[in-house]
């Protein structure tokens, strides 16, 4: 049987040999030796208690500190101090630094500037101007007005 000591004991005393606790805090004795130590009080109540007795406790235990507006405060005072910065209203409302760029937004950026550079370029590099939009020049130099798109 598997008992836990309410006192912190780590040793029982017991013929022929004591019984030692193991890292969980439970004694491995034999059943009416477990018993025995279960029914067993002090001035300040039980002594041990078996693994069922144990969980109901630790259970009640942790209801009652939930229920406690102490403990609430406490807990919502630790989880904002984690999560929130610790920036007064007027720091908060100054500018903020700007984040480093990361290597994907940069990349991301490169690309849509050197987009917008090519859009509306010809290949030849010249500029597009009101009197020369909308004219196609072909590989052997003759311009066609008005198409657009490749020209045989």
């Amino acid at each position: 049987m598997q008992i836990f000591s309410r006192t912190g004991a780590t040793q029982i005393a017991a013929e022929p040999e004591p019984y030692t606790a193991d890292e969980s805090g439970a004694f491995e004795v034999p059943h009416e030796l477990g018993t025995h130590l279960i029914n067993f009080h002090g001035p300040d109540g039980q002594l041990f208690e078996s693994g069922g007795q144990r969980n109901d406790r630790l259970e009640r235990e942790d209801l009652e500190r939930r229920k406690s507006p102490e403990a609430l405060h406490d807990l919502m005072a630790a989880f904002l101090k984690a999560n929130l910065p610790a920036n007064t209203p007027a720091e908060a409302k100054a500018e903020k630094p700007a984040k480093p760029e990361t290597a994907a937004a940069k990349k991301k950026r490169e690309a849509a500037e050197a987009k917008a550079e090519k859009v509306g370029e010809p290949a030849d590099g010249t500029e597009i101007t009101p009197e020369n939009a909308g004219v196609v020049v072909d590989a052997d130099g003759v311009e066609h007005v008005g198409e657009t798109g490749p020209v045989e």
